[in-house]
């Protein structure tokens, strides 16, 4: 339809016509990339965030394995530091 139009402009030389469809086009391909980004932007940060919670998660596990094995280690050493 718009290359129709386009065409039909060119062979009347209507050059005012084309400059607007030309504007048109291009404001048009503008805004869907930046309506893109925007929603890669969203994704991404909802990524992240997922990210960062599993990350938290392990520190987490890890701290506490840690800490387990410290108190076994603790509990299993006398107080003149010999192992029993």
């Amino acid at each position: 339809m718009i290359l129709r139009r386009v065409i039909g402009h060119f062979r009347q030389q209507e050059w005012a016509a084309i400059a607007i469809d030309f504007v048109i086009v291009v404001v048009g391909v503008f805004v869907g990339i930046q309506v893109d980004l925007t929603d890669n932007i969203n994704r991404f940060g909802a990524y992240a965030v997922d990210v960062l919670a599993e990350q938290r998660r392990l520190q987490q596990a890890l701290h506490a394995q840690l800490d387990r094995r410290l108190d076994i280690r603790h509990e299993s050493t006398s107080p003149s530091g010999a192992i029993n």
